[in-house]
């Protein structure tokens, strides 16, 4: 026979009352319709701006037989009627060729046309990662419990920030999660070419592609037909967008971005975590040698920690979703560039921490992870810079979305099956 102590008793029946209070439900329900009218309201002004701009924009100049990464957009703005926005404005196309591949059918479209045809894909990308969600936890997560989610997720800051800049975000999940649906299923195979493609579109999810070429529905298994397939499968991609377009890519584009994501303030990377105290010793202004090897170390630092990343979820980790959505953070955790609208990635681990959280542990636990959710969404604290005493407790305070998803990461371990104690079952299914 189990044991509860009276007091987590007590306390699972609190969170039951509230959470099936009708009131609760709707304050929430409200809430989110209130932050989904913001988004709506910045969208016709969004529609003449980055990033949607230059996505059109360059993708107008891959149509035309012309090379993107050669061409300074800054000129071509006005041309289709766009807003260029001075120092934060795109000169340099910033995606790999396979997007402008795939953008394509849209650019084809009049500039306002396209901006709502794109919208359109972002939304339906939405609803398939709440969707398959819903299906992926089925016997962790309630109905209820999943149209609280769906509140928290279109509430959040990061997906405001995903449409305020009409970002390609919501595609890369849904291929991911596209891609864990196909594993689960046990189409091993399907998934990795999906997961190669989100590379393909957006390079840091290739993160992700070694789990899946391992990772069975019981085991890590070595399968040499799949890596064969999927390395074939970018290869092609390689040689269909033109391998001279790839090499300007990276001369071009790739290595401006990594010195770019150094010395900003909307970059809650461990690698920016790690180069921006530096740059902030020379007021941001940093010197040229100091440009040419801090953003290396930094880069290196989240490499190292994404191999340990990987080992722990190797070692440690037993449950497939838990391990998935482990490095689904650490990819987040680790890049040289995680900007805040990259926090969409965690639409389905923040759902899995929520569903898997055992009973006998709830009410502690659920406040860690109310606050975790909420850290990963203060985003930006410049609006209020002048409120720290120096740049440095600035930086500290800057941080806290990086705090919140290295606290996600080790709640992962907190909820792992082999620590779990009692009835082990997660208890947000208990909850009809």
């Amino acid at each position: 026979m189990v044991y509860s102590h009276p007091d987590n008793i007590g306390n699972t029946a609190a969170i039951n009352r509230l959470y099936n209070n009708p009131l609760t439900a709707v304050v929430l329900g409200l809430v989110a319709i209130l932050l989904i009218a913001r988004i709506v309201f910045i969208l016709p002004e969004r529609s003449s701006r980055d990033d949607f701009a230059h996505y059109y924009i360059a993708s107008q100049i891959y149509l035309s037989g012309q090379n993107p990464y050669a061409e300074n957009l800054a000129p071509f703005y006005k041309t289709y009627g766009f807003i260029y926005e001075g120092e934060t404005g795109t000169v340099t196309a910033p995606n790999p060729p396979p997007f402008f591949f795939l953008f394509a059918p849209v650019a084809m479209l009049g500039s306002n046309q396209a901006f709502y045809a794109w919208l359109a894909v972002q939304f339906f990308c939405l609803v398939f990662i709440l969707w398959s969600t819903r299906w992926l936890l089925k016997e962790d997560l309630s109905t209820r419990g999943w149209l609280f989610l769906c509140a928290a997720v279109v509430g959040s800051q990061w997906i405001y920030g995903h449409f305020f800049h009409s970002q390609v975000g919501l595609l890369l999940v849904a291929l991911a999660q596209a891609a864990l649906c196909l594993n689960r299923l046990g189409k091993y195979t399907h998934a990795c070419v999906l997961i190669a493609l989100a590379g393909l579109i957006k390079i840091f999810p290739f993160v992700l592609l070694p789990w899946f070429l391992f990772r069975e529905k019981e085991k890590y298994r070595f399968n040499a037909s799949r890596i064969i397939i999927s390395a074939a499968f970018i290869f092609l991609w390689f040689f269909i967008t033109g391998i001279q377009n790839w090499i300007d890519y990276y001369n071009f584009s790739f290595r401006y971005l990594l010195d770019g994501s150094f010395g900003i303030g909307y970059n809650y990377s461990l690698p920016s975590f790690i180069v921006n105290p530096v740059y902030a010793a020379y007021e941001f202004k940093p010197p040229q040698e100091i440009v040419q090897v801090w953003p290396r170390i930094g880069a290196a630092s989240g490499l190292i920690v994404l191999a340990i990343c990987y080992l722990l979820s190797f070692w440690r980790l037993e449950d497939r979703d838990i391990e998935f959505c482990f490095l689904i953070s650490a990819m987040l955790l680790c890049g040289a560039r995680t900007l805040g609208h990259y926090f969409v990635f965690l639409i389905f681990p923040i759902a899995v921490a929520f569903a898997k959280t055992p009973q006998a542990l709830s009410k502690k636990l659920l406040l860690i992870l109310v606050l975790i959710f909420l850290a990963l969404n203060l985003h930006d604290l410049s609006a209020i810079s002048f409120l720290f005493i120096n740049r440095y407790v600035f930086l500290m305070f800057n941080y806290i979305p990086l705090y919140g998803l290295i606290g996600l990461m080790l709640y992962y371990f907190k909820i792992n099956p082999v620590k779990r104690e009692g009835n082990g079952k997660s208890f947000r299914k208990t909850y009809k």
